[in-house]
């Protein structure tokens, strides 16, 4: 990638060519929110080297990729998962497809415990993975055994990392953490670019696309969620190109609550950024909270339990959720501000008590919850949602 187009357009060069004040300033929030959550380690390192997807630099962005860089042999470990994982596969697509299966069901191999954030791709394959930074990061790297070009996608204000890989002569999307992916009407896989410029492509896909997203999600949720925040057309988006052989760069250190710093400053800056890019207005009457749980449903096992606001502006709107009546959390908003995970056993959560997500095992049986958010001076309901958990459907 040593295009000088690309050059122009890449880490700091972006503030000093682009020309979209609103879209620098969210880029520059993005970036202090990493390093606000992920310190000096790779996750956020990448940020540094990324590039922006404008109309400069599409066309080449979108042309066929250089070499891969792997040298077979120099993870073994990894490539034993990879020859496992895609064995019986005739083509590349059906490979990444395997790829990103295995990896957005990592969770499911786990005890319901998160040891830390972050780590080497081995690591997070040990553990089970979760966090998009984390799961995306792996993908490529998994790709790049296999031969098959991958890169790293932020969308910038929607706070979220997805991936292209390329296969069949083209790139195409897929958000390896929730197992999606599109088809365009002629069978071809939908790359970013295509889904930016008609984001109706992800409507009326046919169920081989369904079949592989991840159960935790609601697939009707996650679209509605993509068209009003990922590929909202004030949304940045950039590419992060990660390459096993430059491992050698980057920190891996695991990380604890205890170390992460200054987030709650850097999710303000960030969320005053986002309202600002996408021109979100203050708070509008009856505002309202979005479940991705439906009113009256049963779960069981394992469930990615998001919200979304609807009518909110971004700041000064603070939300606290209550489940059965007793407080369950209360942040600035996010993008997804709460995340509830359903499940047997103890969960212990290396980021409990900041603003990225918090967990919750939940017993059998009816709970319900509510939103709150202020209305003037004080706290009301926006929304409330109950729903029944059998985890006894669970073996």
């Amino acid at each position: 990638m040593n295009s000088e187009i690309l050059k122009k357009y890449t880490g700091d060069n972006i503030f000093k060519n682009h020309h979209d004040e609103a879209q620098k300033r969210c880029i520059r929030a993005n970036l202090l929110s990493m390093r606000a959550n992920y310190l000096e380690t790779v996750d956020a390192a990448l940020g540094d080297g990324q590039i922006l997807l404008c109309d400069e630099t599409e066309d080449v962005l979108y042309l066929p990729p250089s070499e891969i860089k792997y040298i077979p042999g120099t993870r073994p470990v990894l490539e034993k998962y990879v020859s496992e994982i895609t064995s019986g596969c005739q083509t590349d697509t059906q490979k990444a497809l395997k790829l990103m299966d295995f990896i957005c069901r990592s969770y499911e191999k786990t005890d319901g415990r998160v040891y830390f954030y972050g780590g080497t791709e081995e690591e997070l394959i040990k553990k089970g993975e979760n966090l998009c930074e984390c799961v995306s990061r792996l993908m490529c790297a998994l790709c790049e055994i296999c031969s098959i070009p991958a890169r790293i996608i932020t969308h910038i204000s929607g706070g979220h990392l997805t991936c292209e890989v390329f296969t069949g002569g083209k790139w195409w999307y897929m958000d390896v953490r929730k197992g999606l992916y599109f088809v365009l009407p002629n069978g071809e896989h939908a790359s970013l670019r295509e889904i930016i410029k008609n984001p109706d492509i992800m409507d009326n896909q046919p169920s081989e696309v369904k079949s592989h997203v991840s159960p935790r999600y609601d697939y009707d949720f996650q679209i509605e969620r993509g068209k009003k925040v990922y590929f909202h057309d004030r949304e940045v988006h950039t590419f992060k190109y990660y390459s096993l052989m430059d491992s050698h760069k980057y920190s891996y250190r695991w990380l604890y609550n205890k170390h992460i710093q200054n987030l709650n400053f850097a999710g303000v800056e960030y969320g005053n950024s986002i309202r600002a890019l996408k021109g979100i207005e203050e708070t509008k009457p009856n505002p309202e909270i979005i479940f991705s749980v439906k009113d009256g449903q049963e779960l069981s096992g394992t469930v990615l339990f998001c919200a979304m606001a609807e009518g909110f502006g971004v700041p000064p709107a603070v939300f606290s959720f209550t489940l059965d009546g007793k407080p369950l959390y209360t942040l600035p908003p996010y993008s997804d501000p709460l995340e509830i995970h359903i499940m047997q056993g103890n969960f212990i959560n290396p980021f409990g008590g900041t603003n990225l997500f918090d967990t919750k095992t939940v017993d059998d049986g009816e709970h319900t919850i509510c939103a709150e958010t202020y209305f003037g001076e004080s706290m009301k309901v926006c929304s409330k949602v109950t729903f029944t958990v059998n985890n006894k459907a669970v073996k």
